[in-house]
């Protein structure tokens, strides 16, 4: 590891800087491979003349010309002057090998070739133009230079031969080749790039879309492989769901989430690969401490690995509106049939009640009695103590009647003064009963009065009865009659009687 660390700081000494811009990476980048190579093959080919050349101090003279020449080309390109530090490495190693050709023979010198290299490093470092440039001062040197040898202002005796004009013409010849190929394939390079620019900013464009849209989207999305594993995963930003892709990714559902959620993403996966897709499912987890709902939907692909496409939805907030909207209405429905002063069924209420109780006890041909209380006396305690004692009592009444009744008896307040007892399956006999006991309690309560004193509540109850033998004609609307018959007859009696009226057979 640390040999490895090592050769890594040691290879940063060769890279090159890094710009934004991927034009110029590709032109810095291009640069430092040329000046390195240059560079190494400077230190090469020097040790190499020194050892075996016939002049070893023009060849020292050379090799540090040009180390120098690179050495000032990579400071600049480190500092970022890329077209400075193509321009300077260019044209000095141009006239590097200029002075050779101009000392070793003009067009005999085998120094041309290093001035066609020199060339085509222009081609690729500053493009076909300043190539073409170079390509031009070139063929002027050296046809300068190899007839000033010919007509002997140069010393070229060594070297001159019959071949002068074909050497001069395969020269050209091959500058020009080299120029118009530079050309042609920088104009094709730069097309290439600008419409790999063009691609990759359509491409950007496109992702940066799809990752803002993704973004955008409430869904959590799971790529599923055929066997269960999950290959990709992504959840949307600020979802309060903080797991990052390590936690799902070459894992099975089952292997992250509880029992219950996996077991109904498995239905879910199953069915997609049976049909094509899946019906929507919910299923709840402990996330944080807190219970949270998801909504799962699941489809194929489409591709040809058989993958399914998951998307997972927290709907917490739904499933808790839902839930409050039906607390809400079941709160309304029970408002709707209560009582606002005692709490108890309204009249429409209780009527329901006795009408179920009522046909109930016809079709198992079972008893069913009905109980109607009055209060004595509540238009006086209203006019004399006021309309919040009257209140009270009435109140007081039904905590009496709600207290003690069976758990299967309906009390309901029928208008006024007036309350209804349902009893079902009990006989005449014990409604009275029942009535009798609740004169007992009612005798014991009393209400309190403004000034300070107390007054006994007093009723009057009526007692109704259909047993398993009567008539099958006998309606509720019968019953109700006979009780209120009977609470006036109670009620002629004296406070705190009850009355039976039993239609017989």
């Amino acid at each position: 590891m640390q040999n490895r660390q090592r050769l890594t700081s040691y290879l940063k000494w060769f890279a090159p800087p890094q710009f934004a811009d991927a034009e110029k990476m590709r032109r810095v980048r291009l640069l430092n491979v040329i000046l390195w190579m240059a560079l190494v093959l400077t230190i090469f080919s020097g040790i190499f003349d020194l050892a075996f050349g016939t002049n070893p101090w023009r060849t020292l003279w050379f090799s540090l010309v040009l180390l120098l020449i690179e050495g000032i080309a990579l400071l600049l390109m480190w500092q970022g002057y890329l077209d400075w530090a193509a321009l300077f490495f260019v044209g000095m190693v141009w006239v590097v090998y200029s002075g050779l050709i101009l000392i070793t023979g003009g067009i005999y010198s085998p120094d041309v070739y290093g001035q066609m290299l020199v060339v085509l490093g222009a081609g690729l470092l500053l493009g076909w133009q300043a190539a073409g440039v170079f390509a031009v001062a070139s063929i002027f040197w050296v046809v300068a230079v190899s007839y000033a040898g010919l007509w002997g202002f140069l010393d070229f005796s060594s070297v001159l031969d019959n071949t002068f004009g074909s050497r001069l013409v395969s020269y050209i010849t091959q500058l020009v080749a080299v120029s118009v190929l530079l050309g042609l394939a920088d104009q094709s390079i730069k097309n290439a790039l600008k419409q790999a620019s063009e691609n990759a900013q359509k491409s950007n464009s496109i992702q940066a879309q799809l990752e803002a849209t993704l973004d955008a989207l409430p869904d959590m999305m799971f790529e599923v492989g055929p066997r269960g594993r999950i290959l990709d995963y992504r959840a949307p930003k600020n979802s309060g769901i903080n797991l990052a892709p390590e936690s799902f990714l070459y894992k099975r559902f089952s292997e992250v989430l509880p029992e219950d959620a996996s077991a109904v993403i498995a239905d879910a996966l199953n069915e997609a690969s049976a049909s094509g897709r899946s019906r929507g499912a919910t299923y709840s987890m402990d996330v944080n401490g807190e219970t949270r709902w998801f909504e799962l939907s699941v489809s194929v692909k489409g591709t040809a690995d058989g993958n399914l496409i998951a998307l997972v939805r927290e709907v917490t907030h739904r499933i808790e509106s839902e839930r409050r909207l039906k607390g809400d209405l079941k709160e309304t429905a029970a408002l709707a049939r209560t009582d606002d002063l005692t709490g108890l069924l309204n009249r429409r209420a209780i009527l329901e009640m006795a009408e179920a109780e009522f046909d109930r006890a016809q079709r198992q041909k079972k008893s069913v009695s009905l109980l109607l209380i009055d209060m004595f006396r509540l238009k006086e305690i209203n006019d004399t103590h006021g309309h919040l004692t009257g209140d009270a009592a009435l109140k007081l009444l039904a905590q009496v009647l709600r207290e003690n009744r069976r758990r299967y008896d309906w009390v309901g307040r029928w208008g006024g003064d007036e309350f209804v007892v349902v009893l079902p399956g009990v006989g005449d006999e014990k409604a009275l009963q029942m009535a009798e006991r609740l004169l007992e309690q009612v005798q014991d309560t009393y209400v309190s009065l403004p000034d300070g004193g107390q007054e006994r509540l007093r009723v009057s109850v009526g007692v109704s009865c259909f047993e398993e033998d009567e008539h099958e004609n006998v309606t509720l609307e019968t019953l109700l009659t006979q009780a209120d018959k009977a609470m006036y007859q109670a009620k002629e009696t004296g406070p705190n009687t009850a009355g039976v009226y039993q239609v017989k057979k």
